[in-house]
C-alpha cells in the first residue's frame, strides 16, 4: 500500500480523521466476542498534543459515547498547522462514526477543511461492501469498496485490542490497511510488549501573567506497549487498559501526547505555529502544472533529507544513503517482455481496477482501444496515451478523479489526468500505477503526481509532462496520488537540500 503508516499511526485521533480504514487478516488467540463491549467503554473525551519533531503542529480529540439500542458512537476532532516550504499548511477535519455493539463499523461521516483540500465523505457498511459518497466544491462521486467482516478503523484498533481478549505481552498481529481516498494497501503488524504506569495530566492551571496553561494533577494510567509496523514506517504506541492512546511516536518524526484541554488546545491556540518550519529548498504548495512550470530535463538529481529518507521512498532509479537520496532518469528496457493482453501474477494486481480506477468501464476502454489504433506493444500503447494527454485542457479545479468524465471533456488537473491515464493503460493491458511526489524545475520543487508502467521492470513515465521516461527531477514520495493530506502525513516536515543537477 502506501500512504502510509504515519497516516495509520496518529491513533486514537488523527488517523480516522484522515480516513484509513482497516482490513483485520490474523489475530491469534484474541476473542472476537464483543457482544456487551458498548456496556464496558465508558463514556467520555480525551485530548491530545500532535507533534512533529518535538514541536507541538496541532491537537485532537476522541469523544465516545454509547447510543441506546444503537452502538457507540465516537467523535474526533483534528487540527494541525504545518509548515510546507515557506508557507503553513492548516487542515480542520472532524469524523463521526457510528459501530455496533461489537465495535464493527456501521456508518461515518468524515469533514475536511484545509487550505488546499477541502471535502466531506460519508460512508456506510452494507453486507461486504463500504458504500461511500465523496462530496468535493465540484461536485459528488460515489463509489464501493470490498469490506471484509471484522473491518474497523484503525483508531478504533486499540480498543478491539483491550475489549476483544486480554491484551499481554508477546501477542501478535497481522493486519491489512486500506486508504478510502487511493484505495491501495499493506500490511502492518502490530506486536504487544512489556507494561508500565504513566503519569497522564489531569487538570490544569492559567499563569496570567504568559497566559500559558500547565498541568496541575495527573492520574496515574497503566499502559501497553505496542508497536505498528509495515514497509513503509513503525511506530510505538502506549494503549490503556480502555483501549485509549496514551502516548505515540512514529518513524517519520510525529508524536501525540495525552493530556487535558488546556494544554493541548488553549496553549496550541496561542503559540506562533510559524517557528515550526522550514525547508532548506524551497517547496511550493502547488502542483506543478496548476503553477505553469515548464520543467527543464534533468539527468541526475541529489538531495539530502533534514531527519531521514522516507521509508519506502528508495527503489528503482531512487537510491538512498544516510540521508541523501540519488536519482538518475532510467533507461527504457531494450526488449518487450509481454504483447498486451498479457497477465502474471506479479502484474496482475496494476492491471485491476479498483475505486478510482475503474478500467473495467467499457465506455473507458472503447475510448482507451481508439486512441492506441490497435497496437499490441505495450509501449507503443503508451506513447499514444501520452499524446492523448499532451493535447487535453488544463484545469485548475479541484474534483474527485473521475476518470470517464476527464475522457470525455478532454479536461483535468493533474491528478484526474493521472487517474484518466492509469485507468485507460490498465484497459489495454499495460500493468500502471499511481505515485506522487515533488517535481524539481531548477530552483522550486512542486507537488505532482504521475504513474509507473511495467515493461520489462517498472518505469517511471509522466503523462501530464509527456516524458516516457520520467526524468531526475521527479522524486517519488509516495504511492498513490499526491494529496495534501497523505502527502504531509507520509513525508513529515519535508526539508531538503539539493546536492547537486546534472542535465
Amino acid at each position: 500500500m502506501n500512504r502510509k503508516l504515519a497516516a495509520l499511526l496518529i491513533i486514537g485521533a488523527w488517523v480516522a480523521a484522515v480516513g484509513l480504514l482497516l482490513q483485520r487478516e490474523v489475530f491469534g488467540g484474541i476473542s472476537d466476542d464483543l457482544a456487551d463491549v458498548n456496556s464496558s467503554i465508558p463514556p467520555g473525551a480525551v485530548f491530545y498534543s500532535v507533534e512533529l519533531g518535538g514541536e507541538q503542529i496541532g491537537f485532537a480529540s476522541s469523544t465516545v459515547d454509547t447510543v441506546p439500542g444503537e452502538g457507540i458512537f465516537v467523535q474526533e476532532v483534528l487540527e494541525i498547522n504545518l509548515s510546507v516550504g515557506s508557507g503553513t499548511e492548516r487542515i480542520n477535519s472532524r469524523t463521526e462514526v457510528m459501530l455496533d455493539r461489537s465495535l464493527n463499523l456501521r456508518t461515518f461521516r468524515k469533514i475536511v477543511q484545509g487550505d488546499t483540500e477541502r471535502y466531506r465523505m460519508e460512508g456506510a457498511v452494507a453486507g461486504n461492501v463500504l458504500e461511500l459518497e465523496v462530496q468535493t466544491e465540484s461536485g459528488t462521486h460515489s463509489t464501493q469498496i470490498a469490506w471484509a467482516p471484522g473491518s474497523t478503523m484503525p483508531s478504533f484498533l486499540p480498543m478491539k485490542l483491550v475489549f476483544g481478549g486480554e491484551i499481554e505481552s508477546g501477542r501478535e498481529a497481522s493486519f491489512r490497511v486500506v486508504d478510502t481516498y487511493s484505495f491501495s494497501s499493506e500490511n502492518l503488524a502490530v506486536r504487544v510488549f512489556e507494561d508500565s504506569v504513566f503519569m497522564v495530566p489531569d487538570s490544569a492551571v492559567l499563569d496570567s501573567a504568559t497566559m500559558h496553561w500547565s498541568p496541575i494533577h495527573y492520574d496515574t494510567v497503566h499502559a501497553w506497549n505496542t508497536t505498528f509496523e509495515s514497509a513503509t514506517g513503525d511506530a510505538r504506541v502506549w494503549v490503556d487498559d480502555l483501549g485509549r492512546v496514551v502516548s505515540m511516536t512514529t518513524s517519520e518524526g510525529y508524536g501525540v501526547s495525552r493530556s487535558v484541554y488546556e494544554v493541548v488546545y488553549e496553549n496550541f491556540r496561542r503559540r506562533d505555529t510559524s517557528l515550526v518550519s522550514g525547508a532548506r529548498a524551497r517547496i511550493s504548495r502547488l502542483f506543478a502544472r496548476e503553477a505553469g512550470v515548464e520543467p527543464p530535463p534533468i539527468d541526475y538529481l541529489s538531495v539530502e533529507f533534514a531527519r531521514r529518507v522516507p521509508a519506502g521512498v528508495a527503489r528503482g532509479n531512487q537510491v538512498a544513503e544516510g540521508h541523501t537520496l540519488s536519482i538518475e532518469t532510467p533507461a527504457l528496457p531494450a526488449r518487450r517482455p509481454y504483447r498486451l493482453g498479457f497477465r502474471a501474477a506479479a502484474i496482475n494486481e496494476f492491471l485491476e481496477p479498483d475505486a478510482i480506477v475503474r478500467s473495467d468501464d467499457p465506455r473507458i476502454g472503447a475510448h482507451a482501444r481508439q486512441i492506441i489504433a490497435g497496437t499490441r506493444d505495450p509501449l507503443a500503447a503508451i506513447v499514444a496515451l501520452v499524446e492523448w494527454v499532451g493535447t487535453a485542457r488544463a484545469t485548475t479545479e479541484d474534483h474527485y478523479p473521475d476518470a470517464l468524465r476527464t475522457i470525455e471533456e478532454h479536461a483535468g488537473n493533474t491528478n484526474e489526468l493521472v487517474v484518466a491515464f492509469t485507468t485507460m493503460a490498465r484497459a489495454v493491458g499495460v500493468p500502471t500505477k499511481i505515485v506522487g511526489g515533488l517535481l524539481f524545475d531548477g530552483e522550486t520543487f512542486f507537488h505532482h503526481s504521475w504513474v509507473e508502467m511495467f515493461l520489462d521492470d517498472w518505469t517511471p513515465v509522466d503523462p501530464v509532462f509527456g516524458q516516457i521516461p520520467a526524468d531526475a527531477a521527479h522524486i517519488r514520495l509516495v504511492d498513490g496520488l499526491n494529496r495534501p493530506i497523505p502527502f504531509l502525513q507520509t513525508t513529515g516536515q519535508l526539508s531538503l537540500e539539493v546536492l547537486d543537477v546534472r542535465r
